[in-house]
């Protein structure tokens, strides 16, 4: 009985290490793409292992995995020193610096965009009761920008440079999103600037009980404001995209990039792109912000060059039209 049980443990063990030999084989012969992303909280790290996943299952010869870091300027720097062969970089005030070697970089990192992202919008929102119409009437007024040096304030403080405003004609308050729209709703502030991918829902759980309206910009200064920081976009919120908002509503725009370093392989680049967008479901259902992700946004220009193996996989779906 007792010799019987040995040779079973020992063929087990035998077994075990076969297996181990096997699996180590395989993971030693795959290219390893590792993915910069964020934090695990947010929608950085589930989004970032939904195209790990595509990788490992679709990509042949690679294996994907996301890791948590410190975000986007870390995960720039990551490329840079090679430690990385993907990144999430929001491209405002990361990925476009780091591409022209401007503050906080101290030399030029050669990226590229393999696809735009999801993104998020800066919409600045009132109460109708309150009769501001136009960014301009903001002046004097008791307006939440975002928290103290979030890409939030610094967005919507250009977007007011370029109305030839700042932050001193105003009284500005620094607060997050939920607890800005809870001041909003007991008009403790007079507007706030409320972030994410329409339809965002802490403004559609304001507009559920209170008669909102949504401050657009018109076209010159909404240029204006993209000239003074390269990197932040323009995103039209089509009328009836919240309750009591009756007309399109220009805001400014905030994206996420997927980067990657030039010299990659153009074939290797094509292949994950056409992963990502032929199993499209698979990023889609990582996080809630990944709706937004479609092979017609990915070829949103932030202004870093794109990938030529991106470019080629584009071109095929019909969506480079530049």
């Amino acid at each position: 009985m007792r010799k019987g049980k040995s040779i079973a443990v020992a063929t087990l063990v035998c077994f075990l290490f076969l297996g181990g030999i096997i699996m180590s084989r395989t993971t030693q012969g795959a290219e390893v793409i590792n993915i910069a992303t964020a934090g695990i909280g947010g929608s950085y790290y589930p989004v970032g292992a939904g195209i790990a996943k595509i990788i490992d299952h679709y990509v042949e010869g690679a294996t994907g995995t996301a890791e948590v870091t410190g975000a986007s300027i870390e995960n720039v720097k990551l490329l840079g020193r090679k430690k990385v062969r993907l990144a999430f970089v929001e491209p405002a005030f990361a990925g476009l610096p780091a591409y022209l070697g401007k503050k906080p970089f101290d030399k030029r990192i050669d990226i590229r965009c393999v696809s735009s992202l999801h993104f998020s919008t800066g919409s600045p929102v009132v109460l109708k009761k309150s009769g501001i119409t136009k960014i301009t009437d903001l002046k004097g007024k008791r307006v939440a920008v975002g928290k103290m040096g979030s890409m939030t304030s610094k967005a919507t403080g250009y977007l007011f440079k370029a109305y030839g405003m700042s932050f001193d004609d105003m009284d500005i308050r620094y607060m997050g999103h939920s607890e800005a729209a809870d001041a909003l709703r007991d008009r403790s502030i007079d507007a706030a600037i409320l972030v994410g991918a329409p339809p965002a829902a802490s403004i559609m759980s304001i507009a559920a009980t209170h008669d909102i309206d949504i401050l657009s910009g018109d076209e010159q200064h909404m240029e204006k404001m993209k000239a003074l920081k390269p990197g932040i976009g323009v995103f039209n919120i089509k009328k009836g995209t919240y309750k009591g908002v009756g007309h399109d509503s220009l805001v400014w725009m905030s994206g996420l990039t997927l980067l990657c370093n030039a010299e990659e392989k153009p074939d290797l680049i094509y292949e994950i792109v056409k992963g990502m967008y032929e199993h499209r479901d698979i990023i889609e259902k990582s996080h809630p912000a990944a709706k937004v992700i479609t092979v017609e946004n990915a070829v949103t220009d932030f202004g870093i060059p794109f990938h030529p193996g991106a470019i080629r996989y584009y071109k095929e779906r019909g969506v480079w039209k530049r």
